[in-house]
C-alpha cells in the first residue's frame, strides 16, 4: 500500500479525527449553560428576596447578586424550581442522608435549625446546587424529604 492509497487512508482518518473532535467540542461547550424554566423570568416575591438576604448578610454580595441577571436567574431557580420538599410515608427512608449532616452555613442565633416546612431556607444549607445528579436528604426525626434536583443544562 503506497503512494495515493496510503494518502486517501491518511486523509480520511485526519478527517475522521477531526470531525469526531468537532462534535465532542459541540457537546463540551454547551454543557455548562443552564436551561432555565419560564418562571425565573418573572421578579423576586418578597418570601424569595427574605431567604437570599437571610442566607448572605454582606451587603457588597448582595448587591452583587442583584445586579447581575445570571446570578438572579440562579438563585430564581434554585427557589423555585430545584428544591422540593415531599412527606414520604410509605418507603423506608432511614437509610437516606440526614439533614443534619450538611453543613448549617446560617448563624444559629438569627436562623435556629428548626425545620419548619413553609419556611425552609436550602439558601442556609451548603448544598452542592452544581451536582449533576439528584440528591435527597432527609429532614432528622422526621419523614419529611429535601429533594435538590440538579440543574437543566442545553
Amino acid at each position: 500500500m503506497r503512494g495515493p492509497m496510503k494518502r486517501i487512508i491518511i486523509i480520511f482518518i485526519c478527517l475522521f479525527v477531526f470531525n469526531s473532535f468537532g462534535f465532542a467540542q459541540e457537546r463540551e461547550r454547551n454543557s455548562w449553560i443552564s436551561n432555565f424554566p419560564d418562571n425565573v423570568n418573572l421578579p423576586l416575591n418578597a418570601f424569595e428576596i427574605d431567604k437570599i438576604e437571610s442566607a448572605y448578610d454582606d451587603k457588597a454580595f448582595l448587591k452583587k447578586i442583584y445586579s447581575s441577571k445570571a446570578l438572579m436567574k440562579e438563585f430564581k431557580d434554585i427557589l423555585r424550581n430545584r428544591v422540593k420538599i415531599e412527606q414520604e410515608n410509605i418507603k423506608d427512608i432511614s437509610s437516606t442522608p440526614l439533614l443534619s449532616s450538611v453543613k448549617f452555613l446560617g448563624n444559629e442565633k438569627l436562623f435556629p435549625r428548626k425545620f419548619i416546612v413553609n419556611n425552609f431556607n436550602p439558601l442556609l444549607y451548603q448544598f452542592n446546587f452544581n451536582s449533576k445528579i439528584k440528591k435527597i436528604y432527609r429532614v432528622d426525626g422526621t419523614n419529611y424529604l429535601i429533594i435538590i434536583n440538579p440543574k437543566i443544562l442545553k
